[in-house]
């Protein structure tokens, strides 16, 4: 998942993958297992970028609360605050 919110994010799997500091051709195999896993496409190239599809738009915000929810959970777990800083616990 946040692999595919990072090329949402970013408009491509390269600003992607540098962003998160990964392989390009890891992230990019990550993008399509995930589309491949949910049998639809949740990117269109535009150019050398690329925008979500309509899948892909209505994918991000769900993504984006699951990764809330795990990093959520590793707090809890560990005891900390959030590196995001958007979720502690007690929240």
């Amino acid at each position: 998942m946040a692999y595919f919110v990072a090329v949402a994010d970013n408009g491509g799997v390269n600003r992607a993958a540098a962003a998160l500091r990964v392989a390009q051709p890891s992230h990019r195999q990550a993008v399509r297992n995930l589309e491949k896993d949910l049998r639809t496409k949740l990117f269109h190239r535009v150019g050398r970028g690329l925008v979500p599809a309509l899948a892909g738009e209505a994918l991000v915000g769900a993504a984006r609360q699951i990764l809330r929810d795990v990093d959520a959970t590793w707090c809890a777990r560990s005891g900390t605050w959030s590196v995001a800083g958007s979720t502690s616990m007690g929240d």
